[in-house]
C-alpha cells in the first residue's frame, strides 16, 4: 500500500473517532474563524461537545486599534469570572460575553 493511501485512511479513520465520540444529540455547530476582519467571513463551522462546550465569537481590540474575529468552541468554564485576558506576547483586550 502506497504511503499516500494509508495516509488518506489513517485521516478517514481519525475524523469517524472524533465525530463519533460526541453523540448526535449532544452536537452544537458553532462559526469557526481566527483573525477575521469582519463576522461575514466566519463561514466555517465547528461542531462542539454540548456537555462540556459552547459556541464563542471574541470580538478582539488589537495593538493597533484593529479589530478582528475569534471564533469556536471553549469550555464552559473559559469566562467564569469575566475578567479580561492576555493572548500571545502582546496584550489584547477580550471580553467574554453571554
Amino acid at each position: 500500500m502506497h504511503t499516500c493511501t494509508r495516509l488518506v485512511i489513517g485521516v478517514a479513520f481519525f475524523l469517524i473517532g472524533v465525530f463519533a465520540q460526541i453523540p448526535l444529540a449532544d452536537q452544537l455547530k458553532c462559526r469557526l474563524c481566527n483573525n477575521a476582519l469582519e463576522l461575514r467571513y466566519c463561514t466555517k463551522q465547528a461542531i462542539c461537545d454540548n456537555r462540556t462546550e459552547e459556541c464563542y465569537m471574541e470580538q478582539v481590540l488589537k495593538e493597533t486599534f484593529n479589530t478582528v474575529y475569534r471564533g469556536g468552541c471553549q469550555s464552559r468554564d473559559r469566562c467564569k469570572g469575566g475578567t479580561p485576558v492576555a493572548i500571545g506576547k502582546r496584550e489584547e483586550l477580550i471580553g467574554c460575553s453571554q
